[in-house]
């Protein structure tokens, strides 16, 4: 296993039992170190790649933690008028088999009045020496609406979130959770994506769900008031979508599964329960998954899963699971 820790500007070995093999990297700017440690991922089946979010550059090490070669990210802020970022930086999401690297700008989104609009997510693909190659999509992402007191002029939907993609070998796929598919897109095929239905049934965002919705910001409010700016009316949920999405993050599994989290009016709350859908790689319902309280999933294949876990002292802990289905 090859988890990224933050903390130290490290990346951290592991064998497959679980067992410390080493660490390597540490917080810099020269070759093999890092500023802010995003993300790693298994890079050509023989390597280790890991992208810096402060210093935008790509780095790869061999199996044994051995620095080889770094790029700078060509990605850049550039957008176009009257629209604004969601975020401030560019980002490196992980690569496809021949080695080409995917990542893409912040999310844009049109300010102004008019009807309400979605984000426009943007995802680019990299060749493996850190040059453009092309655009492999421009998405749905997030729903807004015009808001002439918020201070970006936009406020986004409740229970709306950011098109979400994983990376298959040679496919992305993806969808921001608003509709009844999954998009899967192979760069340089048909421009027209295939789809993946998803076996998920969307509720309502019924008046029950709003009050929960809010009770439950309002109690996290009040239990770590630092996480938040301004009063707590100024926090409280206020435009809510037709339904809530079919899931909020994917993850996929090792084994080519689907990994889809559901949508809680206490999600990402303290005391939190993820619940996953599990679909095989035709989008067939294959397990529901409930993780530990407090649990993050990390690494998943068919029958075991990763767990970053934090206990009510804020102690961190990496556990190996099996899976087992339930009698």
């Amino acid at each position: 296993f090859v988890i990224a820790n933050r903390g130290s500007s490290s990346i951290v070995l592991f064998d497959s039992s679980g067992q410390f093999i080493r660490r390597v990297g540490g917080k810099g700017s020269g070759p093999g170190e890092f500023q802010l440690l995003a993300r790693t991922w298994s890079y050509r089946g023989d390597s280790i790649a890991a992208y810096d979010l402060a210093l935008q550059r790509v780095s790869i090490f061999n199996m044994d933690g051995e620095f080889g070669r770094s790029f700078t990210s060509p990605l850049t802020m550039s957008r176009m008028a009257g629209t604004i970022p969601l975020s401030s930086c560019c980002s490196i999401a992980g690569s496809f088999a021949d080695g080409s690297f995917v990542g893409g700008p912040p999310d844009f989104v049109e300010v102004g009045p008019g009807p309400d609009r979605y984000s426009t997510g943007t995802v680019l693909r990299i060749s493996p020496d850190g040059l453009y190659v092309d655009t492999i999509g421009r998405f749905k992402s997030k729903l807004f609406r015009h808001d002439p007191s918020a201070p970006s002029g936009v406020r986004g939907y409740e229970g709306s979130y950011y098109f979400r993609y994983v990376l298959a070998p040679e496919a992305l796929i993806g969808s921001n959770g608003l509709s009844d598919h999954l998009l899967v897109v192979k760069p340089g095929a048909s421009p027209d994506p295939d789809t993946l239905r998803l076996p998920l049934t969307r509720i309502p965002f019924s008046s029950d769900l709003r009050a929960q919705l809010v009770a439950a910001t309002t109690a996290d409010y009040e239990a770590n008031r630092r996480r938040y700016e301004g009063t707590l009316e100024s926090n409280l949920p206020s435009l809510f979508l037709d339904t809530v999405p079919s899931f909020v993050n994917m993850t996929r599994g090792e084994d080519g599964t689907l990994w889809l989290e559901r949508w809680a009016t206490n999600y990402n709350d303290r005391g939190y329960e993820a619940v996953y859908e599990v679909l095989t790689h035709e989008g067939i319902h294959r397990a529901t998954i409930v993780l530990p309280r407090n649990a993050f999933l990390l690494w998943a294949r068919n029958d075991q899963v990763l767990l970053l876990e934090r206990d009510d002292m804020d102690v961190e802990y990496l556990r190996l699971y099996d899976i087992r289905r339930r009698p």
